[in-house]
C-alpha cells in the first residue's frame, strides 16, 4: 500500500523547503502496522535560524528508510495519531537523524520543532510533541 503525505499550503511560511513535496511511503506489515518505508529520497532545507544552530543547511532522509512516524504514546493518539497529522514528515526526519546519530540530540530535537512548523504544526501542538522528544526521547 502506498501513501501519499501532503503537504499543508502553510509549508513555506518560514521559507524553508522540502523536497519532494510528496513523498511516497509504503505500508509495512499490513493495515495495523505503524512502520512506513520511504520511496523516494526527501530533503529539508534549514530556515536561517536553525543553519547558524546547527551548521546544517540540508537534511536528508534516503529512499529504503524504514521509520514508525511519530513515537507517541497511545493514550495520546486521539490527539496525535503516528501516522495522521503534518507532523508525519517531520518525524521521518527526526527518526533518521536519531539513528544516524551524526549531531547532538538536542540538534535533531530542533530539527524536528522547526519542521513540525514548517509543515503547518500548530504552535501549540509543536511545542507539546518538541517537549515529549527533549524529555522523553533518546539523547546522544
Amino acid at each position: 500500500m502506498k501513501l501519499s503525505l501532503r503537504l499543508p499550503p502553510t509549508a513555506y511560511k518560514n521559507l524553508d523547503r522540502f523536497d519532494p513535496i510528496t513523498p511516497g511511503v509504503k505500508l509495512l506489515n499490513g493495515p495495523r502496522s505503524r512502520e512506513i518505508e520511504l520511496l523516494e529520497p526527501i530533503e529539508y532545507h534549514s530556515p536561517p535560524a536553525l543553519r547558524d544552530l546547527t551548521g546544517v543547511e540540508t537534511w536528508r532522509v534516503p529512499a529504503g528508510f524504514v521509520s514508525d512516524g511519530a513515537s507517541i504514546p497511545r493514550i495520546f493518539w486521539r490527539i496525535w495519531s503516528p501516522l495522521i497529522g503534518p507532523w508525519r514528515v517531520p518525524a521521518i526526519f527526526h527518526d533518521f537523524e536519531c539513528v544516524e546519530k551524526s549531531l547532538p540530540s538536542v540538534h535533531v530535537h530542533e530539527m524536528f520543532r522547526y519542521c513540525m512548523l514548517s509543515f503547518g504544526t500548530s504552535k501549540a501542538s509543536s511545542t507539546a510533541l518538541y517537549q515529549a522528544v527533549r524529555w522523553g526521547g533518546p539523547k546522544f
